[in-house]
């Protein structure tokens, strides 16, 4: 699975972040063009918007990047 993303992700490189968003990493980063979709799996977001523990589940074929959005949990809905 590795050598297979490895190869996909290269033919999809570009040389700078899709968006522009929050505080970038100053070294060793790849950029691609936003076409692909994982599955992470992760316990809970963290005050500042990180992934708490986050693990890579997979890649997933039947969903578009345009229909990808962050899911907001249930419970934290105003008032919670």
């Amino acid at each position: 699975m590795l050598r297979s993303l490895h190869a996909t992700m290269t033919a999809l490189e570009r040389p700078s972040p899709a968006f522009e968003r929050g505080e970038l990493p100053r070294s060793g980063v790849h950029w691609i063009e936003p076409r692909l979709v994982g599955q992470v799996g992760f316990s809970e977001w963290t005050d500042d918007g990180q992934l708490r523990h986050p693990r890579f589940e997979g890649m997933r074929d039947d969903k578009d990047p345009s229909e990808v959005v962050r899911e907001i949990p249930a419970d934290a809905g105003p008032g919670s």
